[in-house]
């Protein structure tokens, strides 16, 4: 029940006294200022910004998958609220109606936020106190003086007004108040799935900004079926929820028994009122309309299982069919293509096979199809470029081969293509340049060949292009940097020459910057410098030469820096230690020198630190041992001097600790059995003397441990055999004497085992036979009888 069409007349709410009283006091003041000869400002309007498409999962690889949404459509969830704090006078402030023990504690605003609509916070405070806002499963924030932006689920615009209310499954119950009617500025309104009841009130037709609206699953909460109502509903763009009609249509009752049984409905995760007498609306994931006909079924992830029933076309209404993630099986029904009125068809995540029937190109009213993630192959049809309604087509992680079809560069409204993960060929068809919708473009993890096509410089809208992972060749197209919109950019793991074009600093709203893994040269132009909103910065892999520049500091929302494996030499700016929100830190494999910069240690939300394979020399800082975030630290193949400093043993976090061929000297540490989420230790190559320290037994995560090539002494600890998770153990090339110890038998994980180039004596324990990859024929040793 999704209509284009904006109609329906507009309510006038009922004047309150306070609302009286502020007129007349309006008046007035005007009286007054006409007395004085003043002139009346004029009044501004504020605009509320159109609401975007709800946003998928980024797909994995250069970036995350996008997951299929929820629900019969897309349910993004509320994303917080970035507009300024707003304040609320104390004298205007709603009166909490709750128990004062219930209110969260009131905090006090920021003096300079705009102050929000006293309106909004009297609708809301009304909303909590009409569905027992005690009892909802999050309520945090409410009732409070805190600006109503941060109140859960709520979203405010830079004027205060609400435009998104996000309850969903939040447990309100009882009646939505009229009051909702004044959110005149609400554009997203989701109260799916809670224990509503009634029906939603007629004052809601005062909310013509609205352009999302779910309240299904609730277990008697309908619309109204008059046709003031009725037109208001059809207005609204995307509408998720039944009107209470009279009577089921009997025919649509039949149909869905026919596919419950069909469809292993006994097993279903929820089947809740389906075969009862309740009303069809009420049975779970069913929407109708005021005729009492079927028009969605939202059944996904319900453990649906079989064929997909021809019963389906004998629902006349249907416009929204979501069957995402269940274990659908056989091929995808080309009859699906005589649902003439279908307009959302979400079969994602199933084990469909076969190849997508061309049939789906003639559903002439299709916004949206989503296909992906499970078994299809063949070729795309290029009927689908029939579809002059779509907005969004899924068919990523699959096994589709061939072409993308020429045809697809029909799709007018198109805003999002996502055919990522698959095994398609050929190039990337120029037409796809004429989508002027397009917002996302997702052909990564392909086999896709040839150039990136210039004509995809001329989609203005989009915002997120992402090719990596296939075979592409030649430069970066200088027609790119028209893309001004776009906040991601992954072209890594391709084959694309020439330099790192410096035009690229003109796309200012970049978060992720993905090049890695191609052959550009050239040094790192200051042009990129302008872009301050990178999150992203992804270089490695690539043949860039000159220094890492000291303008990097500056880009103060970094979170993942990585320039290895180039050809950087220099040494490493401390301008780096101002990136306070860095995350992930790659420098390895370049030609570096220099020491390690000791203001590395500010960066408190660091988490990998690779310097490895450069030319660095002097201590290790004990400054390091303040990333108490950190989890990965590499350093090895360097120059390093000196011991393993002690504050390192601070790096709880610490899962893998890589310093092999370095040069360090001194024993062993003891500290580091304090190290205990440790699964990866690597100290082998150094100069390090000593006995092997007991304390290491504490780390029973260790599945990898690298102590060969130093000149350890003493034997070889009994206490390794508790090591359970030990898959790899070399301890060859030191001066370790005495037997091999019975207990390394134990380690029923280990594959490779390296002890040669000791002074060990006696026999190899017998159950070290079955280690795969081992050097006891160096040894010398015979294995041990029984």
């Amino acid at each position: 029940m999704r209509k284009s069409s904006r109609s329906g007349p507009l309510a006038i709410a009922p004047l309150s006294w306070r609302t009286i009283l502020a007129v007349a006091a309006v008046a007035l003041l005007m009286t007054v200022v006409v007395a004085c000869g003043g002139n009346e400002p004029e009044a501004s309007v504020p605009t509320t910004p159109a609401a975007t498409a709800p946003t998928p999962t980024t797909p994995a690889a250069t970036a995350p998958t996008p997951t299929t949404p929820a629900a019969t459509a897309p349910t993004p969830t509320t994303p917080a609220a970035t507009a300024p704090a707003p304040t609320t006078p104390a004298a205007t402030a709603p009166a909490p109606t709750t128990p004062a023990a219930t209110a969260p504690a009131p905090t006090t605003p920021a003096a300079t936020a705009p102050a929000p609509s006293a309106t909004d916070r009297d609708v809301l405070v009304a909303l909590y106190n009409a569905t027992d806002g005690p009892n909802w499963t999050n309520n945090d924030g409410w009732l409070s003086d805190q600006p109503i932006g941060e109140w859960h689920g709520v979203t405010t615009d830079d004027n205060g007004r609400v435009t998104e209310l996000d309850m969903g499954e939040n447990n309100l119950q009882g009646a939505i108040p009229p009051e909702l009617g004044n959110l005149t500025n609400l554009k997203e309104l989701r109260l799916w799935r809670n224990e509503l009841t009634g029906t939603l009130p007629q004052d809601m037709i005062r909310l013509t900004a609205l352009e999302y609206l779910a309240f299904y699953n609730n277990p008697a909460l309908c619309a109204p079926v008059d046709s003031t109502f009725q037109s208001w509903l059809q207005s609204i763009d995307q509408m998720y929820g039944s009107s209470c009609a009279a009577m089921d249509s009997s025919a649509d009752r039949a149909a869905l028994v026919t596919i419950f049984n069909a469809t292993g409905g006994a097993n279903w995760t929820d089947s809740s009122n389906w075969l009862s007498d309740r009303p069809m609306r009420e049975w779970h994931g069913v929407i109708t309309d005021a005729n009492g006909q079927v028009t969605a079924l939202a059944l996904r992830m319900n453990n649906l299982q079989g064929p997909i029933p021809r019963e389906f076309t004998s629902l006349p209404n249907l416009t929204d069919l979501s069957l995402w993630g269940n274990q659908l099986t056989g091929p995808v029904p080309a009859w699906l293509g005589e649902l003439s009125n279908l307009e959302e068809l979400w079969l994602s995540g199933n084990q469909f096979t076969g190849e997508i029937p061309a049939e789906l190109g003639e559903l002439p009213r299709l916004k949206r199809l989503s296909l992906s993630r499970n078994q299809l192959t063949g070729a795309i049809p290029t009927t689908l470029g029939n579809l002059s309604n779509l907005e969004l087509l899924y068919l990523y992680e699959n096994q589709l081969t061939g072409q993308i079809p020429s045809q697809l560069g029909n799709l007018d409204n198109l805003k999002r293509l996502i055919l990522s993960r698959n095994q398609l060929t050929g190039l990337i068809p120029t037409t796809l340049g004429n989508l002027s919708n397009l917002e996302l473009l997702y052909l990564y993890e392909n086999q896709l060949t040839g150039q990136i096509p210039s004509q995809l410089g001329s989609l203005s809208n989009l915002t997120d292009l992402r090719l990596s992972s296939n075979e592409l060749t030649g430069t970066i197209p200088p027609e790119l940097v028209r893309l001004t919109n776009l906040t991601n950019l992954s072209l890594g793991r391709n084959q694309l020459t020439g330099i790192l074009p410096p035009s690229l600093g003109n796309l200012s709203k970049l978060e992720t910057l993905s090049l890695g893994g191609n052959d550009l040269e050239g040094p790192i132009p200051d042009d990129l410098s302008r872009l301050s909103n990178l999150i992203y910065l992804h270089l490695w892999g690539n043949q860039l030469t000159g220094s890492i520049p000291a303008w990097l500091g500056n880009l103060n929302n970094l979170e993942r820096l990585q320039l290895g494996d180039n050809r950087l030499r220099g040494e490493i700016p401390s301008s780096l230690s101002s990136l306070t929100n860095l995350a992930d830190l790659r420098l390895n494999n370049n030609e570096l020198t220099g020491t390690i910069p000791s203001q590395l240690g500010n960066l408190s939300n660091l988490q990998a630190l690779r310097l490895n394979g450069n030319q660095l020399d002097g201590p290790i800082p004990s400054r390091l041992g303040n990333l108490s975030n950190l989890q990965t630290l590499r350093l090895n193949d360097n120059h390093l001097t000196g011991p393993i400093p002690i504050w390192l043993g601070n790096l709880s976090n610490l899962r893998r600790f890589d310093l092999n061929e370095t040069q360090l000297t001194g024993d062993l540490p003891t500290w580091l059995g304090n190290l205990t989420n440790l699964d990866d230790l690597n100290l082998g190559g150094n100069q390090l003397t000593g006995p092997i320290p007991s304390e290491l037994q504490n780390l029973t995560k260790l599945t990898r441990l690298y102590l060969w090539g130093n000149q350890l002494t003493g034997p070889v600890p009994a206490w390794l055999g508790s090591l359970n998770s030990l898959e790899r153990l070399y301890l060859n090339s030191n001066q370790l004497t005495g037997p091999i110890p019975s207990e390394l038998g134990n380690l029923v994980n280990l594959e490779i085992s390296r002890l040669a180039g000791n002074q060990l004596t006696g026999c190899v324990p017998l159950a070290l036979q079955g280690v795969a990859d081992n050097d006891f024929d160096a040894l010398g040793l015979q294995f041990c009888a029984n």
